[in-house]
């Protein structure tokens, strides 16, 4: 027997307070975010001097595209941020997992001392590891030049992955943790029950139910860390001033600050 399915009746729309609330929310956005960045693009157009008529071209954008300096800054600005997340990213949700959805001893305190790690003022933290690994001085370089089957300066903190090495014993593991942890702890553990009686493993479980699972949470997260990485300057800033006596090892690791030279091989 064929059934007739009727059409639901709409409801009317009534104005309340809670569609006030999103409304003024929204405007607030757009007034603090997309208002600022239009205002930055446009300006980015004009020519013109303070208290002169305004004259938009393109030639700014055509120098600024065409310095080599600037091409380099960006390329290792990108370098930077790709070898910082490919490492931090995996490390930060197998810490995230083991933490929330396992019963590890002092799971507690090991979350708590993450977020410690991020709201420590990065100079500090950054001076602490060149005192650790500056190739002259630095005191595990030191321990190491008593080995003998060690050289001098076993490690650069002035080098390329020396500088990863300074963020991600810094912010870039912990905010991920911060911002996973709670996540991983509220999943539906039933799915990882069902995985475990069908025959998976723990990291067979982690690899086809539980990423899949967490995948808008792991974007969101990998999405703010790139955006943090790209804005990230007191430890690249840092190492060239301070580096500034060696030429020939003092980098431009962000590409933003104004010290010439070129990342040490060491």
């Amino acid at each position: 027997m064929a059934s007739i399915g009727l059409p639901l009746p709409r409801r009317p729309f009534r104005f309340s307070l809670q569609h006030l609330s999103h409304w003024t929310a929204l405007a607030l956005l757009l007034v603090l975010v997309v208002w600022p960045v239009a205002l930055i693009l446009l300006n980015s157009f004009q020519l013109a001097r303070p208290g002169q008529a305004p004259t938009y071209s393109l030639d700014a954008w055509r120098v600024a595209l065409s310095d080599p300096a600037l091409l380099r800054s960006v390329s290792n600005t990108v370098q930077m941020v790709v070898a910082r997340q490919a490492i931090a990213f995996p490390v930060a949700i197998l810490i995230a997992w083991v933490l929330a959805r396992t019963d590890v001893p002092g799971s507690q305190w090991l979350e708590f001392l993450f977020w410690i790690a991020f709201f420590l003022p990065a100079l500090p933290v950054t001076l602490g590891w060149i005192l650790l690994l500056d190739p002259e001085y630095g005191l595990i370089n030191q321990l190491f030049t008593l080995l003998p089957f060690m050289g001098k300066s076993t490690f650069n903190i002035y080098s390329f992955w020396g500088i990863v090495w300074a963020h991600l014993a810094g912010g870039t593991i912990a905010i991920k943790v911060m911002l996973l942890t709670p996540a991983f702890r509220n999943m539906d553990a039933s799915l990882e029950e069902a995985s475990r009686v069908a025959g998976a493993s723990t990291l067979g479980t982690l690899r086809r139910v539980v990423i899949p699972v967490m995948t808008p949470i792991l974007t969101v997260t990998l999405l703010l860390s790139i955006i943090h990485s790209m804005q990230s300057f007191d430890p690249r800033l840092t190492f060239p001033l301070l580096r500034i006596q060696h030429s020939d090892l003092c980098p431009d690791p962000s590409g933003t600050a104004a010290v010439p030279g070129r990342y040490s091989s060491q």
